[in-house]
């Protein structure tokens, strides 16, 4: 039977994709990526070791098919190059950038440091309050996401995320982007629709044409977190045409 897997962006734990997996028809295994959650202690610094966590963590005995946002796209992507049980990938506003057209791997590096550093709250839910502003959508698995993602330090209320693996996992982002032309399974695109930088439009416009790109109107960089019920039907009319890889038949 086919597995489905999903990798979330940089920061992100199980409850910010599970509006998104309540309203798919079929099981869907979220994975801690290094540095967050059951994983915090895991630091992978090449793409060997990305390719071992990954294999250390699914049934690649299983065909798999891979749902992967923001950062997790990029390393979906990656994966889906590299290891041929994944049959299918679906990209959340993910793994089309360039990365290296961005500024350099040292501004990178120091302005993750800073942020993770600077991002503090005195109270969960002065947390809650203030990601609840900037949504689109709301609702109880996205306020436990909140709670699930900080951890209390020194008085105030921090990212709970190991930061020397963060630092490894930014690092490594720039070994292995671009890949959608090193892709040979059937892919998906769901990109950011609202609001959407210039240098962020160029760069769709050179994705290969191999890939299918469903945008979804007014949406930000999280489709699934503002639009979970309609990204899960374009997601899953997406799997359907392909009967031996449908995950839940």
């Amino acid at each position: 039977m086919t597995k489905v897997y999903f990798l979330g962006g940089l920061g992100s734990n199980q409850f910010h994709s599970q509006d998104l997996v309540n309203a798919l028809p079929f099981p869907v295994i979220f994975l801690d990526l290094p540095g967050h959650g059951t994983a915090r202690d895991t630091i992978v610094k090449n793409k060997d070791d990305l390719i071992t966590w990954f294999s250390n963590n699914v049934n690649l005995e299983s065909s798999i098919i891979l749902i992967g946002h923001s950062f997790g796209a990029s390393l979906s992507a990656f994966l889906a190059s590299r290891i041929k049980n994944i049959q299918q990938v679906i990209l959340l506003d993910g793994a089309y950038m360039d990365i290296h057209q961005l500024g350099s791997l040292d501004d990178e590096l120091y302005e993750t440091a800073q942020f993770l550093e600077d991002t503090t709250y005195p109270t969960i839910e002065a947390a809650i309050q203030e990601e609840k502003k900037s949504s689109s959508f709301w609702s109880e698995n996205l306020e436990e996401a909140v709670r699930e993602s900080l951890v209390f330090k020194n008085g105030r209320y921090s990212l709970n995320l190991n930061t020397e693996a963060i630092l490894a996992l930014v690092s490594l982002h720039r070994q292995i982007v671009p890949t959608l032309q090193s892709l040979s399974c059937p892919c998906l695109l769901i990109p950011q629709t609202k609001d959407v930088p210039n240098w962020k439009k160029q760069m769709l416009e050179s994705v290969p044409d191999s890939v299918q790109i469903e945008p979804i109107p007014d949406c930000g960089h999280s489709p699934h977190t503002e639009k979970p019920e309609l990204v899960a039907q374009v997601i899953s009319d997406f799997i359907n045409p392909n009967p031996g890889l449908v995950p839940w038949g």
